[in-house]
C-alpha cells in the first residue's frame, strides 16, 4: 500500500511540474549492475536469466541517480513479472547519436500493438500486465522527461519487448559544479 501511495504522489508531482531532480555526473554501467543485484533473487526464483550486457565504453550522464534507479526498477519489475520461467531479461547501456540509452529487454509475451501508443499513460495496462497499478511506466516517462530525455517501447507480440530510456550524454562541466536541483 505504501508503494502505491508513493507512486501516486510521484505521478502527481510529475503532472504538476513539481518533480525535483538532484543531478550529478554518474557512470551508468555501475547503476545497471546495482539494479541487477536488487533483482537477481526475484529472477533466480522464477528461473529467469537476468544479465547486464557488455559495454565497450563507460557512458556517463548527468542524472538523479535515485530516480534513474527507480525508473529502471519499474522496467525490470515489469519484465521479470511478465517473462516466463527459463526466459531472459537483459539490462544494457550504450552511447548512440550523442545520447546514452539505458534499456531493459525481455523475451516475454510482448505488448499489444494498440496499447503501445498509450503505454506510458497513467493506468494504462496490457492484458498480460500481471496486476500492476498502471503507474510504473508513467513514472518512467516522467523520470526520462525530467532528465531532458525520452522513453520508448518496442515490441513484437509473443517475442518480448524492449524499453529504452534515452538521455543526453554528459557534457563537460565546470570544475567544482557537482550537482544541481531541477524543478
Amino acid at each position: 500500500m505504501q508503494s502505491l501511495i508513493e507512486d501516486l504522489l510521484d505521478v502527481a508531482r510529475i503532472e504538476a511540474g513539481a518533480f525535483v531532480l538532484h543531478v550529478s555526473t554518474e557512470e551508468l554501467l555501475p547503476i545497471l549492475e546495482e539494479v541487477h543485484t536488487l533483482f537477481e533473487d526475484q529472477a533466480r526464483t522464477k528461473r529467469i536469466r537476468l544479465e547486464v550486457a557488455d559495454c565497450a565504453t563507460e557512458p556517463k550522464a548527468r542524472i538523479d541517480r535515485d530516480r534513474i534507479i527507480q525508473a529502471l526498477a519499474n522496467l525490470l519489475d515489469n519484465a521479470l513479472r511478465l517473462t516466463p520461467e527459463e526466459g531472459r531479461v537483459v539490462l544494457a547501456v550504450e552511447e548512440r547519436d550523442g545520447c546514452v540509452e539505458l534499456s531493459v529487454s525481455d523475451d516475454g509475451p510482448g505488448i499489444e500493438p494498440e496499447l503501445l501508443e498509450r503505454l506510458f499513460d497513467r493506468f494504462a495496462q496490457s492484458s498480460s500486465s500481471g496486476g500492476g497499478a498502471g503507474l510504473g511506466l508513467a513514472i518512467v516517462k516522467g523520470v526520462a522527461v525530467a532528465h531532458g530525455g525520452e522513453v520508448t517501447a518496442d515490441s513484437i507480440r509473443s517475442e518480448g519487448a524492449t524499453f529504452t530510456i534515452r538521455l543526453p550524454r554528459v557534457a563537460s562541466t565546470p570544475a567544482g559544479r557537482v550537482g544541481q536541483s531541477v524543478g
